[in-house]
């Protein structure tokens, strides 16, 4: 009995701490690429709508992540083009995805329709 009571317990604590998931739309403000040299190895960027992220569950700065990968090549490139043309942009974060600082990384980037 002990066991199904624990079981119960967990089982509905870890449902009720689902992430969530956002997209937001809008412009590239900024684009940051850093070298370990000058602080962390990393990049990041910012979107004209992502601008108060005590709103957007776990994410605690306006500024998303760019994975270090081949993947984080490619929307580093798709950034990079959407800046460059002031075309807008859809980015999909799930808040869950964070580094240890509570930057949440893009999952997704989309050209938004025109």
């Amino acid at each position: 009995m002990r066991t199904i009571l624990i079981f119960l317990c967990a089982f509905f604590f870890c449902v009720n701490t689902q992430a969530a998931q956002f997209n937001y739309s809008g412009t590239v403000t900024q684009i940051i690429t850093n070298s370990s040299s000058y602080g962390a190895n990393t990049d990041w960027f910012s979107i004209s709508s992502f601008t108060n992220p005590t709103g957007f569950g776990n994410c605690k700065t306006p500024n998303i992540r760019i994975r270090d990968d081949l993947k984080g090549q490619r929307m580093y490139k798709a950034l990079l083009a959407a800046e460059l043309t002031g075309k807008s942009i859809v980015v999909y974060i799930d808040d869950s995805v964070t580094d240890a600082n509570g930057w949440c990384y893009a999952l997704l980037i989309v050209n938004a329709p025109s």
